[in-house]
């Protein structure tokens, strides 16, 4: 067996394809951290596609010269204006050409078997569209937050279902403090993902609540896969420099709950027919709740 042949092996290059997308934006030493995370993955067969959201300075693109010098599978994008989150978020979608595809985050981290456990869920269940885990919450200091739950497979299993209206009602009336955004950041099947514009989803719903949308989505087309594995961790309170992420906290109390009418109402407009019908029937009861966990939220921080 030749030396070629050996190295392809080693690669995993008989496994399927996993495109990593890393839509970064002068935040290099998040991003130093996250392609440590994934260039170390155990499962090797990665295209790793970082798009540069025009950051100022070269410290973003020296970052990622000195991973690529070591690492061949990766591509580096910069971008020559800014295009905002949603369609940098877009771009690495496109770019990918793996059967499977993941949004990497560049102030997350992910443990080194991440791709390889979701990867083996989803081999093991051909309707599955996402395999995730459990995960926890850190600050931008890589620190544990204690004001979090501590684990979320509990109610991320409450997702888990082969029928369609179970999982989609259950999605819809889950409250969104409980983690279910963090969900897009798992394995996805590239076949389920690649019809989805987000840019069209933000023009008829607005930013707010996007990622529950998404997910909501694609949980229409086929189910979730979860590993009890703490696998994955998600930053809270670090730094947002687009200013669509900060858009929401700077209008006004009425436009915010416009918003969020809006979101809420997105999910009956996704839907069609017999599904349409159900989750338009239970909406009131996830307006009153959703409003209530609202309040509870405001209630705690003033205490």
């Amino acid at each position: 067996m030749s030396a070629d042949v050996n190295q392809k092996e080693n690669l995993g290059e008989n496994e399927p394809l996993v495109s990593v997308g890393i839509p970064t934006f002068s935040r290099p030493e998040g991003l130093r951290r996250s392609l440590g995370y994934i260039c170390n993955q155990t499962y090797k067969n990665l295209e790793i596609i970082i798009s540069d959201n025009a950051s100022p300075g070269d410290e973003t693109l020296r970052v990622v010269e000195e991973f690529m010098a070591r690492d061949k599978r990766i591509q580096y994008f910069r971008q020559s204006s800014n295009l905002g989150p949603v369609a940098n978020f877009q771009f690495v979608l496109d770019a990918a050409t793996g059967e499977y595809f993941m949004w990497m985050s560049d102030d997350d981290w992910r443990d080194s078997r991440f791709i390889e456990v979701l990867l083996d869920e989803m081999k093991a269940d051909n309707s599955a569209v996402i395999a995730f885990c459990d995960f926890s919450v850190f600050d931008e200091h890589g620190n544990r937050r204690r004001d979090f739950h501590q684990t979320h497979f509990p109610y991320l299993k409450r997702l888990v279902s082969s029928s369609a209206p179970i999982r989609l009602i259950k999605f819809f009336l889950q409250d969104e403090s409980l983690g279910k955004a963090n969900i897009i950041y798992g394995l996805l099947r590239r076949s389920a993902i690649k019809d989805i514009s987000l840019a069209s989803m933000v023009d008829r719903y607005e930013f707010y609540g996007l990622d529950n949308l998404v997910v909501f989505e694609l949980l229409r087309k086929g189910t979730l896969r979860l590993a009890k594995e703490m696998l994955y961790g998600c930053t809270v309170g670090n730094v947002k420099y687009y200013q669509s992420s900060k858009r929401p906290f700077q209008q006004g109390k009425l436009q915010v709950i416009s918003k969020q009418l809006d979101y809420l109402l997105a999910y009956v407009w996704l839907c069609d027919g017999f599904f349409r019908v159900v989750i338009a029937l239970i909406f009131p009861l996830k307006l009153i709740s959703f409003y209530w966990c609202v309040l509870k939220s405001k209630i705690s921080l003033r205490w």
